[in-house]
């Protein structure tokens, strides 16, 4: 039988975080945790492009694929790929081309 004691789960919980946060080393150094809230806010947002992300955050689609990898869990970051994996509205070019050929 196995008993799990709090200290050495919390204490290994640290350990992998940490080691999560050297993934990327130096991505989130030099930003806030307002701008890396900011950032995954609107990488969440079905009507933020990662055009739009780009122009006022300046982060292109793979430095926002980064911050999203090193500050969410590792499911939800899953869930969050899948979801925006072959959505338009992520992209304004295929949203324009989308719209173009509804219209």
């Amino acid at each position: 039988m196995c008993v799990l004691v709090p200290e050495l789960v919390e204490a290994s919980r640290i350990i992998f975080r940490s080691h999560l946060c050297n993934y990327d080393e130096g991505m989130n150094q030099d930003y806030s945790e307002a701008f890396i809230s900011d950032i995954i806010r609107m990488a969440w947002a079905d009507d933020i492009s990662f055009d739009e992300i780009k122009k006022d955050r300046g982060l292109s689609e793979a430095e926002v694929i980064k911050v999203m990898r090193s500050n969410l869990k590792a499911g939800s970051f899953k869930l969050w790929r899948k979801r925006v994996n072959g959505r338009s509205s992520k992209h304004a070019k295929r949203a324009q081309l989308l719209q173009q050929a509804i219209e």
